[in-house]
């Protein structure tokens, strides 16, 4: 009597085996094709989030710091003016000549601005100097102001995404940063309120006051500059952190990335599989 065998031979027929290993197939591509949908959907959604919308609002505040350091060129150039003429500043343009001025500008860039400009001088040649200046610095006070009030409608816009209502924290995120350009309005206010006293005292002779008003207007612009690095700072973790939710998207979850990445053990199976009889202490390695 021979030996008990602890090798048991299981013989299936060919085409039920093929059928197995092509139905597990398939519902392992099914796994992986909707598993990779759905992350390109998350990274879609996040590629949105940022060209649309961070990438613009740094791109806006880049444009409030650049528009307001040009406020304060004004402010020199307008000062250096009234201390040769004191009567410079006094007399005031309407707000519905700036208005127009500001609308033919445009975009508000230095070229827009300076042919406007030009185009008015030309339409009025008794038109002096310093008062083309006063008008180059209120219609620059409107230029900020525009792109103040499309950073706010932009930030609006994200607050509105339902991937954004949905995280409490990216909705953190945008408060702050609707917040943070909020607070540089009233700032920019007290800015120019001190800028026009400081140029209506200028020709009293006071020294005194004057170095005080000069005093707050510098504050004022430090306390601006402050308030949109904060802008700046906040933008700028939301843009990394996108930016890697984006990335671990885009990667997947391991293991699921494609049928070339499966394990070399996965393949051996069905290998052994195909074969007419199959040892069952054999492929009992290969199963889970």
């Amino acid at each position: 009597m021979s030996p008990p065998s602890s090798i048991e031979i299981v013989r299936r027929p060919i085409g039920l085996k093929i059928l197995a290993i092509a139905v597990s197939l398939l519902v392992l591509m099914i796994i992986v094709t909707l598993s990779s949908s759905m992350n390109l959907n998350l990274v879609r959604r996040e590629l949105v989030l940022l060209s649309d919308f961070y990438i613009r609002l740094e791109q806006l505040v880049g444009d409030v710091r650049v528009q307001i350091l040009r406020e304060v060129i004004q402010f020199e150039r307008v000062i250096t003016l009234k201390r040769k003429d004191a009567l410079i500043g006094n007399d005031k343009s309407s707000s519905d000549k700036i208005m127009a001025l500001f609308l033919e500008a445009g975009d508000c860039e230095p070229d827009s601005l300076n042919k406007v400009l030009r185009n008015e001088r030309q339409a009025n040649p008794t038109l002096s100097r310093d008062k083309l200046q006063m008008m180059a610095y209120r219609v620059r006070w409107l230029c900020t102001n525009a792109r103040l009030d499309r950073a706010a409608a932009l930030v609006d816009q994200a607050l509105a995404l339902k991937q954004v209502r949905d995280d409490s924290g990216l909705a953190m995120r945008f408060a702050d940063i609707k917040s943070g350009f909020a607070n540089i309005r009233p700032e920019r206010e007290k800015l120019h309120a001190s800028f026009e006293k400081y140029l209506a005292l200028q020709g009293t002779g006071d020294t005194k006051v004057l170095d005080l008003m000069r005093e707050q207007v510098d504050a004022h612009r430090r306390d601006i500059n402050r308030r949109i690095n904060t802008v700046t700072r906040e933008l700028n973790a939301g843009t990394r952190e996108s930016a890697a939710r984006a990335e671990s998207w885009r990667r997947g979850p391991s293991g699921l990335t494609g049928p070339s990445r499966w394990p070399p053990a996965f393949w051996g199976c069905f290998s052994q599989a195909l074969s007419p009889e199959v040892s069952c202490d054999r492929c009992a390695s290969c199963s889970p």
